[in-house]
């Protein structure tokens, strides 16, 4: 609502004229001939057109004022003051009436983010003009007002705080990039460490054998030499020598397989602390780079948060999360109806299932929207779903299970009609067939037969 301009020109040339005769019997009362033939009634009149012209003018607000209003009301500090060109009366006006036109449009844009409803829009609408934008596109998102969902749950109060639940255009992008990152990194980290052990045996094995070869060598040369001697001396201690000789080199090959021994189990510590480092390496290295994807893919939302946090008022904490997933899968037991083909029907009730528990584009169901922020789910609606489906003669049982395969449950240990969703959660329906399975029953001669 905009507020009345005040009127300042609230007296017209009659009211003045009427204004003035009223005060001659006070001022003057001697003047008797308040004729309009009189001289002073015509000076009165006189005036009174001078006075209600001068009103006029003051009623008015001319072109140069509008223009430093419309200088006030700029957007933008570092834009240059507006002045009227210098151009003839009309074009100034013309001018000015555009301006005008343009200052009230940048006025009505949304900038500061005050309600939830200006955070949903600047995020929806606005950050894809920002010159920030990095592509990734917003397709929906849930202001949580007095919500800290960063460190608490939905149910938590947190004063001050403003969190902003939304849901990229690639749907659980952050939790399977994070997942296949561990994944990765698990199996790259598995393969080098069998690979360095593998090469550091063979390296071990290696050395072991040249190092045996080379003191039986040295070992041997020495003993011959030594028995040489001892035959061209005294060839009567032959037998002697013989038995010294094999004595000593006996001796000496046990010293020697001792030496091997040692130097063996010296390079398989070495090479153990070696094996040991470069896991220790390889270990601090993976980590590195799956806590670098990880906050890579936790912060790209910073450019988002950035652009919010120049429009949130100074006391608001802001915060900006993903939706909690709630993973469901179905469990049903369809009777068919005569003529209906089972494959089609199955495939059919992946198809409405997937589309129904849906967080983005929904298809017939929530209006294309997804499932809506903290909806429950309730069994009633699924066996509403599942039997309005053509070919389905009626359902016979429906259970719904967590993603451990597990039905859900209520307080009294019973299958669960209702399951509870809070504000910032969704739903993640498993299409595998290992969770979600549709058994197809048909009635044959009063008897029930299971075809799938």
């Amino acid at each position: 609502m905009t507020l009345p301009l005040p009127n300042l020109d609230d007296r017209t040339y009659a009211d003045l004229v009427q204004e003035a005769i009223s005060q001659i019997s006070i001022e003057y009362p001697e003047w008797t001939d308040h004729n309009p033939t009189d001289t002073g009634i015509i000076l009165i009149e006189l005036l009174a057109w001078l006075t209600e012209m001068t009103l006029y003018q003051v009623n008015q607000i001319p072109d140069e004022n509008y223009a430093s209003f419309v200088s006030l009301l700029e957007v933008k500090e570092e834009q240059e003051k507006w002045e009227l060109p210098n151009k003839s009366a009309q074009e100034r006006h013309k001018a000015l009436q555009l301006k005008i036109k343009e200052t009230l449009l940048d006025l009505r844009q949304r900038y500061r983010a005050v309600t939830i409803e200006d955070y949903e829009q600047l995020v929806l609408e606005d950050w894809k003009k920002s010159p920030d934008y990095t592509g990734l596109e917003i397709k929906r998102v849930k202001g949580l007002a007095q919500r800290n969902l960063e460190e608490e749950d939905a149910d938590t109060f947190a004063e001050g705080h403003i969190s902003l639940v939304v849901v990229p255009d690639n749907t659980y992008q952050v939790e399977e990039e994070v997942e296949e990152a561990e994944e990765v990194a698990e199996e790259v980290e598995v393969a080098e460490v069998v690979e360095v052990a593998e090469v550091v045996a063979e390296e071990v094995e290696e050395v072991a054998e040249e190092v045996a070869e080379e003191v039986a060598e040295e070992v041997a040369e020495e003993v011959a030499e030594e028995v040489e001697v001892e035959e061209v001396e005294e060839v009567e201690e032959v037998e002697e020598v013989e038995v010294v000789a094999e004595e000593v080199e006996v001796a000496e090959v046990v010293e020697v397989a001792e030496e091997v021994e040692v130097a063996e189990e010296v390079e398989e510590v070495e090479e153990a602390e070696e094996v040991e480092e470069a896991e220790e390496v390889e270990e601090v290295e993976e980590v590195e780079e799956v806590a670098e994807e990880v906050e890579e893919v936790e912060n790209k939302y910073e450019n988002l948060f950035n652009f919010l946090e120049d429009r949130k008022l100074l006391t608001t904490r802001l915060h900006i999360v993903e939706p909690e997933y709630v993973s469901i899968s179905i469990e049903a037991e369809l009777v068919l109806k005569d003529g209906a083909k089972a494959e089609d029907l199955i495939e059919k009730a992946n198809t409405e299932m997937k589309l129904f528990f849906e967080p983005l584009n929904s298809g017939k169901y929530w209006e294309g929207k997804g499932w809506p922020f903290g909806r429950s789910i309730y069994l009633s609606e699924i066996y509403k779903l599942l039997d309005d489906l053509e070919g389905i003669d009626y359902v016979e049982s429906i259970s719904i299970k967590d993603e451990n395969n597990q039905p859900f449950q209520s307080e009294d240990d019973q299958p669960a009609s209702e399951i509870y969703l809070a504000d910032n959660q969704l739903v993640k329906f498993i299409e595998d067939d290992q969770f979600t399975k549709f058994t197809v029953l048909v009635d044959v001669n009063n008897e029930r037969k299971q075809i799938n």
